[in-house]
């Protein structure tokens, strides 16, 4: 998609003010213009929206990238490799971004949690090496593991569980591998193993040879 396109389409992308996040928020807009070179001025107008991203908006408990306020160090770290003098008001953002997941009853999962701001961290850190905190990285992957571990034994037991990408199984492992290649996280080969055995116990067949979940 062309930038001027992406510029059409963003008028009609939700941008609550209300649920920040790349799904609901500015920052999905400002993510797809800052995969080009960008204007200075344009550049500025983000940096400075984002100087005062994280008062608190939307529910206290979404964290993630997708819903939450974890994309916003991905956007500062995008700025500033647009812009070099950016660099302190990034960590300046990292830093608040830090304090930001250190509040408890947190969301887990990859549309609302802990999960995706483990992908945003990744994101950020491929980015810019070292930018983000040892303590962030490790806090941020014993809670997806956690959120892991615990949705595999409801499946095992047969109670109600979650599956999928957004909320579900998936998003957990997709998450634990993107951290075990940027981060070096512990991922085993019994655990990956388990979660796989746990999503195609899930599938159901369909004619044709297909499947679903």
């Amino acid at each position: 998609m062309l930038l001027s396109e992406t510029k059409t389409v963003a008028r009609v992308w939700p941008r609550s003010r209300s649920t920040p996040g790349l799904a609901s928020g500015w920052e999905g807009v400002a993510w797809a213009e800052l995969q080009t070179p960008l204007a200075s001025a344009r550049l500025r107008g983000l940096g400075d929206r984002l100087d005062a991203a994280f008062v608190r908006t939307g529910r206290r408990e979404y964290c993630s990238g997708m819903i939450g306020l974890s994309a916003r160090p991905v956007l500062a770290a995008l700025i500033a490799k647009q812009d070099a003098a950016f660099a302190p008001r990034m960590r300046a953002v990292v830093s608040e971004w830090s304090r930001y997941l250190e509040r408890s009853g947190l969301e887990t999962d990859l549309m609302w949690g802990t999960t995706g701001a483990l992908l945003c961290a990744a994101e950020l850190e491929t980015l810019c090496r070292g930018a983000v905190p040892k303590r962030v990285v490790d806090r941020l992957y014993v809670q997806t593991r956690d959120a892991a571990r615990l949705e595999s034994r409801r499946c095992i037991k047969g109670e109600p569980a979650y599956i999928g990408l957004s909320h579900g199984i998936a998003g957990y492992l997709l998450a634990l591998e993107v951290s075990h290649a940027v981060f070096g996280t512990r991922l085993s080969n019994d655990f990956r193993g388990l979660l796989l055995e746990v999503i195609e116990e899930e599938r159901y067949e369909v004619p044709g040879g297909g499947g679903l979940w």
